[in-house]
């Protein structure tokens, strides 16, 4: 049974990195985050009425609903959000800066699934009502520019309570 469960969550984090990796390699994708890499914009209130910010929104609407994605963040090397689904987010430190090492890899070219961890945003429990304090994960990975080099990462957030603790549950004997 554990080697089951292990399985299926190794076959489950590959399946979140696949989808990340095709993200990523989106040139539309690649465009907007260098044209907000060039701009040097670094004021929130800058970040928040940028062009930019508006297309990765538009373009990740479709996608996060279609994926199962909640959220998604730009992050920069320093560990600050260039755009993200959430205003709240945009401009500071996004969560996975708080693991130095994490990021790190990420922007030598890895791409992660993190482990769950608590929101720094409100999100829904399993009831759909918005709480502070609920669990969440991320897969990561780094947006290259057409050269090959890594401008920043881009976040997917996962709702641990959909696929990731189901799996584990299921392999329960008996």
């Amino acid at each position: 049974v554990l080697n089951t469960t292990h399985e299926a969550l190794h076959i489950w984090a590959g399946e979140r990195k696949a989808d990340i990796s095709a993200i990523i390699d989106q040139p539309r994708l690649q465009q907007i985050v260098q044209a907000t890499v060039n701009t040097n914009l670094t004021s929130r209130q800058d970040l928040l009425s940028s062009s930019q910010l508006q297309e990765m929104r538009s373009l990740f609407r479709e996608t996060l609903t279609r994926q199962g994605y909640l959220s998604f963040a730009v992050i920069n090397p320093e560990g600050v959000t260039l755009g993200a689904t959430e205003d709240a987010l945009v401009g500071g430190k996004h969560i996975l800066s708080q693991n130095s090492n994490y990021l790190k890899r990420v922007f030598e070219g890895e791409v992660l699934v993190s482990l769950p961890m608590v929101s720094e945003v409100l999100l829904p429990n399993p009831f759909g009502e918005y709480e502070k304090n609920q669990p969440t994960m991320f897969v990561v990975g780094p947006i290259r520019n057409v050269g090959g080099q890594v401008l920043s990462a881009l976040a997917l957030r996962i709702d641990p309570n959909k696929d990731f603790t189901r799996i584990p549950q299921l392999g329960r004997m008996g």
